[in-house]
């Protein structure tokens, strides 16, 4: 035979590794003799960084003389492979298990859940897709399709029922049909497809070879939290069931950490529940993802049981369910999405229990993070799709972003109060209340949580040795790595145009490496390079945590939220429009300046401008905690 197909395991004999070998047999038994090449089969895949980071199999192959025709192409009568790469979603289930809906494959459990496994499938494809591209300057063409290993090709048949765009194949298949499908998910106009790179699959072995990456600094402790035994018995006088929860408590209190030991409560135990947590904010999502990936590589947790999603990506979900013709997009304005939103809470009430029960599909509590910011729209809809019993908020006190009212979750509700702060060593605490009280803010100050330490830098200019110093402390002297270092900009330094951060290029110059939040491409991933410190917008920054945080061009942010402020008066405090947008603007700056555990550094443009004075005030009467260096 002129071809080589081989099996590469990570030593773990599983399921996905015996059909591994079934492939091989199918292959095999029907690739033409004419093609020449190399086929590789991996298997049980874990895509660090991803949104969908598990895939079953992976298959690659570099190919001569492989070619197919094509009906109707310009160009050429064949279409030529010299390069493939394929994932597969493998399914055992028999066939009463499976059904079609639209062009998607879904899969009901013994539980009772049904999962769409076609989005599954799409989700491995785009991630190994960004996976790949993110170590090297090209990407593969790949395709992806379904493996109901128990069902002969008269079931599947009978499953398509006429619907070819239906991406499944049957126990018994061959290297034709791998290669129909792979076909009918590129651009057949270009009749010749082939990667430039000749290294494709050295470089493919090379990437999933790498070591499964262990939590370190920051996130070691936040998970060696969240596993040991403290875990169960933080939250064991608390009873969920029986009505709307909420954990209410100030920045850095351990509202998402609150929400996080929650999910691990419920999802494991004699009765486990399946959870998912919604938050708006996609660095926060990823953050959230990057710990989950960790906590679930552990022996004790399930990864199918705790799910995490933006809010968007929810709720657009359920409208392509039930009206797909009004789904949200980017370019929908406030009022165009709450209409949106409106709409699918009257057709959610007019559907009877089973109805809901499919809208449910696996998930049976839902966690909202930083729920201050739901509209009433957004939580009616999550309430009546799951009954207030089953939902659990945590409500960030004074940390709007989206909205300038806050969402105050009806009268029934069982509130927990957090009100230590969790995160912070003391003279941080200490400076973050001298900044509330310089401010005149009404707000409550934090409570100390006797946690030594803490130091807080303004100036004027951040500066490569400045960079050095600080991340040489950040892993030398507290025990962390680059990841613990987080920087957050303001609207200024972000492209418009190319929506990236501007200043990378000089950052990499002054050897200061990033992974770049700003990145709308990168806006569902995290960081996997152990030398790259985050960077993130400032409205992305909120329940992100860092051993050290810098804000870069700190008076921009206050001048930014000041432009931005929609006046809201509130009959109940007699107060002017300007202290009303004081509060606001100097509120929400609080966000940033809570998210360091040990050092705080403020970069301003103008020390003279009105937050640059209050800053100022503080350094005089706290000179041992804030360095004023200009």
């Amino acid at each position: 035979m002129a071809i080589n197909i081989k099996i590469i395991e990570n030593g773990v004999q599983t399921s996905e590794s015996d059909a591994a070998i079934k492939l091989k047999q199918n292959l095999e038994n029907s690739v033409s003799k004419e093609v020449e090449g190399e086929i590789l089969i991996f298997t049980n895949l874990t895509l660090h960084g991803q949104s969908t980071r598990d895939v079953d199999i992976l298959v690659a192959g570099a190919l001569n003389n492989c070619r197919y025709e094509i009906e109707n192409n310009p160009n050429s009568n064949y279409y030529y492979i010299n390069d493939f790469c394929t994932v597969i979603e493998l399914k055992e289930h028999e066939s009463k298990y499976i059904y079609p809906k639209g062009t998607d494959i879904y899969v009901c459990y013994k539980d009772g859940h049904d999962k769409n496994v076609t989005n599954q499938n799409e989700g491995q494809k785009y991630s190994f897709r960004r996976y790949f591209k993110n170590r090297y300057a090209y990407e593969p063409r790949i395709s992806n399709f379904i493996w109901l290993k128990s069902l002969s090709s008269g079931q599947i048949k009978s499953i398509k029922n006429g619907k070819n765009d239906i991406g499944a194949l049957p126990n018994e298949f061959s290297f034709d049909d791998m290669m129909r499908i792979f076909i009918s998910q590129q651009d057949t106009s270009r009749f010749y497809y082939t990667l430039e790179n000749k290294r494709f699959l050295v470089d493919i072995q090379q990437l999933l070879a790498e070591a499964r990456p262990v939590p370190q600094g920051l996130t070691a402790k936040t998970f060696n939290k969240l596993i040991g035994k403290k875990v169960q018995k933080s939250l064991e006088n608390l009873k969920f069931g029986n009505d709307l929860t909420v954990f209410s408590g100030r920045a850095g209190t351990g509202k998402t950490f609150f929400l996080l030991q929650t999910a691990l409560k419920l999802s494991t135990g004699n009765e486990p529940h399946n959870c998912l947590l919604l938050s708006y904010n996609h660095a926060l999502v990823s953050d959230i993802r990057r710990l989950l990936n960790f906590i679930v590589d552990h022996e004790k947790y399930d990864p199918e049981t705790i799910g995490i999603s933006t809010m968007y990506r929810f709720f657009n979900e359920l409208i392509r369910f039930v009206a797909p013709d009004n789904i949200l997009t980017y370019d929908d304005n406030e009022e165009t999405v709450e209409q949106k939103l409106k709409d699918l809470l009257e057709l959610i009430s007019s559907c009877n229990e089973e109805d809901l029960s499919c809208l449910r599909q696996e998930w049976e509590y839902i966690l909202i993070d930083e729920a201050q910011d739901w509209t009433d729209t957004e939580l009616g809809i999550i309430t009546k799709l799951y009954g207030k019993e089953h939902v659990i908020a945590a409500d960030g006190k004074n940390q709007l972003v989206k909205r300038f009212q806050k969402q105050h979750f009806g009268n029934k509700k069982d509130i927990i109060k957090l009100g230590t702060s969790l995160r912070q060593e003391t003279n941080l605490v200490k400076f973050v209340n001298a900044y509330v009280d310089t401010a005149k803010l009404p707000i409550s100050p934090l409570k100390d949580n006797n946690l030594i330490g803490g130091k807080v830098i303004v100036t004027g200019e951040y500066t490569d040795t400045m960079h050095k110093k600080l991340l040489d402390e950040c892993i030398n002297d507290l025990g962390g790595c680059c990841y613990d270092m987080l920087f957050l900009v303001p609207t200024s330094m972000i492209d418009k145009e190319k929506r990236v951060f501007k200043y990378k290029e000089s950052f990499e110059r002054a050897n200061i490496h990033i992974f770049d939040g700003t990145n709308p491409q990168l806006r569902e991933q995290y960081t996997t390079d152990l030398n790259e410190c985050r960077l993130y917008h400032y409205e992305s920054c909120r329940g992100l945590e860092s051993l050290i945080t810098v804000c870069l061009n700190f008076d921009e942010l206050i001048q930014d939220k000041a432009d931005y402020y929609v006046d809201q008066p509130d009959p109940n405090i007699a107060n002017t429009l300007e202290q009303r947008m004081h509060n606001y603007v100097y509120t929400w700056s609080l966000m940033p300046i809570t998210r360091p555990v040990a050092k705080l550094v403020i970069v301003l443009k103008d020390p003279s401008s009105e937050v640059g004075r209050i800053l100022y005030d503080i350094h005089t009467r706290y000179n041992d905690i804030v360095d004023w260096i200009f």
